[in-house]
């Protein structure tokens, strides 16, 4: 037995009880049926699937998902499907995500082949692989902010306190911005859920990311916003982020001007407060985010007005 799966189970011994005989007796099944090598342990949690590092007879790398509960199979079997969906969308092979391999029929085993290692990403690449995931499932809908802006507001009064000044000025700009897109229609698409630069594995010319199981369909900006508000890189702003990666993405996705000028600025704006509420701050980051919020200010100040 693997040793990182012996310690995870002398750190959660009632739950190895119940699951450490049908975990193996799966993983016997998975190697007899499916010529699928188990390497070792990647996650071992108290609430989510067991998944471990494997490999296929020729050597692909492969992500096997072992989960116990009805919760857990029913979240594999959603991403088995959103996977299965994507995959067959995507033909370009430098941009991935993890193909979809075998799965038992109750989702207690799910086997995908993926990229192991890590990888470093620029924006624009980030920027060409979004665009090929997006487009995959890409439609266009009348804007609905009502969501969106009531998640800011309830940020704005949970931000520490004193930034709430400069948060009320933003959500101000935002609802003002919203009223002024009202009537235009937005892109929206499969979420990825999880799209941040730390989000990437693979080699040379090859990007693979894995996205969350939730298949509910979403304006494609927020993803681009959480990873324009995670992107570190040393540029001038706009809206508080980088400007090369903000002019990334509306090139590699061809944002429209109601895209550019209107819809990503009003998710960055909302979430940035999100991203800000309920925490806990160092005063040096504190002035750090007093003048990213200030900037995002100015910046919405223009393209808000009616």
């Amino acid at each position: 037995m693997d040793r990182h799966l012996l310690a995870a189970i002398a750190s959660d011994p009632l739950r190895a009880m119940a699951t450490t005989g049908r975990v193996l007796a799966a993983l016997a099944t998975l190697d007899a049926k499916w010529q699928i090598t188990v390497d070792g342990v990647r996650a071992f949690e108290a609430t989510s699937s067991t998944v471990f590092d494997g490999t296929l007879p020729d050597e692909t790398p492969v992500w096997i998902y072992l989960s116990v509960t009805d919760a857990q199979q029913n979240w594999a079997r959603a991403l088995w499907s959103k996977l299965t969906l994507v995959h067959s969308a995507m033909p370009n092979s430098q941009n991935q995500i993890p193909k979809p391999i075998v799965s038992s029929p109750d989702y207690e085993v799910m086997v995908l082949a993926v990229r192991t290692s890590r990888q470093s990403i620029s924006s624009a690449r980030a920027a060409m692989w979004y665009a090929d995931f997006s487009k995959s499932h890409e439609k266009w809908e009348a804007m609905d902010r009502g969501h969106w802006i009531e998640r800011a507001e309830g940020a704005a009064l949970c931000v520490p306190a004193p930034l709430r000044p400069i948060a009320a000025r933003i959500l101000q700009k935002l609802k003002q911005l919203g009223r002024k897109l009202d009537q235009k229609n937005w892109r929206v698409s499969l979420p990825h859920g999880a799209f941040i630069a730390g989000n990437f594995w693979g080699d040379g010319e090859c990007a693979m990311s894995l996205p969350i199981a939730e298949s509910d369909y979403q304006p494609v900006y927020k993803d681009i916003s959480d990873f324009l508000l995670g992107y570190r890189a040393e540029s001038e702003k706009r809206f508080g982020v980088s400007q090369q990666a903000y002019a990334d993405f509306t090139a590699k996705l061809g944002l429209n001007q109601d895209e550019e000028n209107g819809f990503l600025p009003f998710f960055l704006g909302c979430e940035t407060l999100w991203q800000i509420a309920n925490t806990s701050i160092s005063d040096v980051q504190l002035a750090r985010t007093q003048d990213q919020l200030e900037q995002l200010f100015q910046d919405l100040r223009p393209i808000s007005k009616a």
